[in-house]
């Protein structure tokens, strides 16, 4: 739902070039596949299928990163989805941990 929304507020006719998101809970943004398996009943059942949101943005870009062996938070997604359409954004995130608090100062850009 949040890579519908995002991608139709940036995609109206009448967009404004400037987009605000703020994460009070966001996470590192990035997730490993590599040596687990859950991934697989979860996002993997909608790889490589024929099927009518196939091609939707959000598909398309948690696709991009499995192919790196990543799986992508809700802040990323949002990040990606900004930069598929020639925005920055402003990004306002934060996190519970300290660890990853400080992690996102560097990966949030």
């Amino acid at each position: 739902m949040l890579a519908a929304v995002v991608d139709a507020l940036v995609t109206r006719e009448n967009a404004d070039q400037s987009f605000s998101y703020v994460d009070t809970h966001c996470s590192p943004g990035t997730f490993s596949l590599i040596g687990t398996d859950g991934w697989k009943k979860g996002i993997g059942g909608f790889f490589n299928k024929d099927w009518k949101l196939a091609d939707h943005p959000y598909f398309e870009i948690e696709r991009r990163a499995y192919e790196l062996g990543k799986y992508l938070g809700s802040w990323m997604i949002v990040k990606e989805l900004l930069r598929s359409h020639g925005l920055r954004g402003d990004l306002r995130l934060f996190d519970i941990s300290d660890a990853v608090a400080e992690a996102l100062k560097d990966e949030a850009g």
